[in-house]
């Protein structure tokens, strides 16, 4: 088979690289949920903190503890805008302390309904009703050490290692096109201090930044390339 014109290659990988940086990050707003920490000292620790761009250590992210423990809980937000793509990543940024408020049990949702119907903005009792969608993920990287499992109600369990602090980077597919919001439910499991569903010694976590990135097929920017060199190439040889 004769080799690629070497003149050929630049323009195919800059195709292939022009896919790879077609990623989009999503913008989260609306921030809802069943329930915010406002006690245990500092300022709340409320749902919409989460998504306020601030990823640094200390009292911003969102919290469950009531004062006496921590309870499943759940929190939607809507995308600003209508997420059509074949999956999308999601970071869990939970740098609070070195205490091990990560989070040990979650699951994810997602819907097509209208911004109108969920998503009321209230920190603590806020509508997050919704018709949603639960997926489970396709990969995932965790911090060194720390274990995941699936539940059989497609909830992610992490076990193993509790880093004080960390990122979890989970990808999941994407059911439909047009998305609108997300939903994220915490829950509880008796392997967890508390029974959770975080992984601190009271059952709470602090999800310091949630970020959501749109993830094009992985594919698809390669056959064009390929067909893109296919093409020059016979040009070349038809001369």
């Amino acid at each position: 088979m004769p080799a690629t014109p070497r003149s050929l290659v630049g323009p195919a990988i800059a195709l292939i690289a022009a896919a790879a940086a077609s990623a989009q990050p999503q913008t989260l707003q609306n921030a809802t949920a069943t329930f915010s920490q406002t006690v245990s000292g500092g300022a709340p620790w409320l749902v919409s903190e989460s998504i306020n761009g601030i990823v640094t250590p200390g009292n911003d992210g969102w919290a469950i503890f009531d004062g006496a423990g921590a309870t499943a809980q759940t929190a939607v937000f809507e995308f600003a805008g209508n997420v059509s793509a074949p999956s999308m990543v999601l970071d869990f940024h939970q740098i609070h302390s070195n205490l091990g408020h990560m989070l040990g049990c979650f699951r994810i949702s997602f819907t097509t309904d209208d911004r109108d119907t969920f998503a009321d903005g209230l920190q603590s009792g806020g509508d997050v009703i919704a018709n949603w969608t639960i997926v489970q993920p396709t990969s995932m990287t965790l911090p060194p050490g720390v274990i995941p499992s699936s539940r059989p109600d497609s909830a992610i369990l992490i076990g193993g290692v509790n880093p004080g602090t960390g990122v979890y980077s989970v990808t999941y597919p994407l059911p439909f096109v047009g998305i609108t919001g997300l939903r994220l439910e915490v829950l509880e499991d008796a392997s967890l201090p508390g029974n959770g569903p975080g992984r601190a010694a009271n059952g709470n976590f602090v999800l310091s930044e949630l970020t959501a990135t749109a993830v094009p097929a992985p594919a698809a920017a390669c056959p064009l390339a390929l067909l893109t060199i296919a093409a020059a190439t016979r040009r070349r040889r038809a001369r």
